[in-house]
C-alpha cells in the first residue's frame, strides 16, 4: 500500500466512523488492517486521532503471541495472528 493509499484509507475510516458507518471499535480494528497493510506505517500512525491509537495498543496490548486467532472463515487466523505479532512487535519498538 503505497503512502498515498494509507492515507486514503485512513480518511474514508475516520469518515465512516463520523457518518455513523463504524463503530468506535470497528473503527480500531479497520485502522489496524491499514497498518498491517501498510508500507508507510509510521506515518499512517501518526495521521490517526489519538483516541483509535490508544485502542490499537489496548488490543495490541491484551494480544498475545500464544493466542489462537478465529477469524469465522473471513481470513487465514494464522495471517492474522502472525500479523498482529509483527505489528505488536512494531508498536513495541516504535512507542510514541
Amino acid at each position: 500500500m503505497t503512502q498515498e493509499e494509507s492515507m486514503l484509507t485512513v480518511r474514508d475510516i475516520l469518515e465512516g466512523y463520523e457518518s455513523g458507518l463504524y463503530t468506535g471499535g470497528e473503527t480500531v480494528s479497520r485502522s489496524i488492517d491499514a497498518l498491517v497493510g501498510s508500507h508507510e506505517r509510521d506515518q499512517l500512525w501518526r495521521s490517526l486521532p489519538n483516541w483509535v491509537r490508544q485502542g490499537i495498543d489496548k488490543v495490541l496490548n491484551r494480544f498475545s503471541i500464544g493466542d489462537e486467532m478465529v477469524t469465522f472463515g473471513h481470513a487465514d487466523p494464522r495471517v492474522v495472528h502472525d500479523e498482529l505479532v509483527e505489528l505488536k512487535r512494531w508498536r513495541e519498538a516504535n512507542p510514541g
